[in-house]
């Protein structure tokens, strides 16, 4: 949409201001009655001055020390500085194991985001935690047991 539309993008924000009332308006508005343009700036608007940047159960975002997040007359500085940074990388949309089976290099660096309280995945992350807790257990004891040079013994603590 901001690819092919930029100007008609950033006009959307012309005279507007950071407000509750206009946050509260624009997650009430159904986006079956926008355009596509004014589907994407409200979903911008909504998504900046969001608490924590939430992408459901949003609530407006304020600060006493700081300025909105989002700055109206710098709309297209934003979007330029954004585009700049993913310029040099590539995005995929697949499945993790398919991304790490493709990508996975001794020079690669993955960020995986943990899952968040009370967000999908979240109920699942205990038993990751457990599970990788558990493997190191596992592959401690052996290394003690098994282990021979500067490995044997690592997992000795001494008091």
């Amino acid at each position: 949409m901001v690819q092919n539309h930029l100007e008609e993008f950033v006009r959307q924000f012309k005279w507007a201001l950071i407000r509750r009332q206009l946050y509260g308006w624009l997650k009430k508005t159904p986006e079956e009655t926008l355009t596509d343009i004014q589907r994407a700036a409200r979903f911008y608007y909504i998504q900046k001055m969001s608490f924590g940047g939430k992408v459901a159960n949003q609530t407006f975002g304020t600060a006493t020390t700081a300025a909105p997040r989002l700055n109206l007359l710098r709309i297209e500085e934003e979007l330029s500085a954004a585009h700049l940074r993913l310029s040099r990388t590539y995005i995929e949309h697949l499945a993790w194991d398919e991304c790490i089976r493709r990508y996975d290099r001794p020079h690669t660096f993955f960020y995986a985001d943990p899952p968040y309280w009370q967000t999908a995945g979240y109920d699942r992350a205990f038993d990751t935690i457990l599970d990788s807790n558990v493997t190191t257990l596992i592959a401690g004891i052996a290394l003690l047991v098994f282990g021979s040079g500067p490995v044997r013994g690592f997992a000795v603590v001494h008091c």
